[in-house]
């Protein structure tokens, strides 16, 4: 009986950690959020079985911003642009 209420327990343990959410929070709470901000950091993306990892850096100056996307360790690189004469990309591979 003691090993039947030990197992009970630890099996209501682990189903209560199931239902905790670990999505972080985000809440912008600025009246005017800037016109010109940008963000960088590290994304990995998994298509067709394949998983790729990139660093990012994004510049925003009101309704223009720039997306420069950098492969693993340097190799490869593409920027996005966008203005007011529309949306402009460009590679460079090694």
């Amino acid at each position: 009986m003691q090993k039947f209420l030990i197992s009970f327990i630890f099996l209501i343990f682990l189903a209560s950690c199931s239902n905790i959410d670990t999505k972080p929070d985000f809440k912008i709470v600025a009246n005017n959020i800037p016109d010109v901000w940008g963000a960088s950091g590290r994304l990995a993306v998994e298509a067709e079985d394949e998983r790729h990892n990139l660093s990012f850096e994004i510049e925003f100056n009101q309704q223009n911003y720039q997306l420069l996307l950098t492969g693993a360790l340097g190799l490869g690189q593409v920027t996005i642009k966008a203005d007011e004469k529309g949306l402009e990309e460009d590679s460079f591979c090694e």
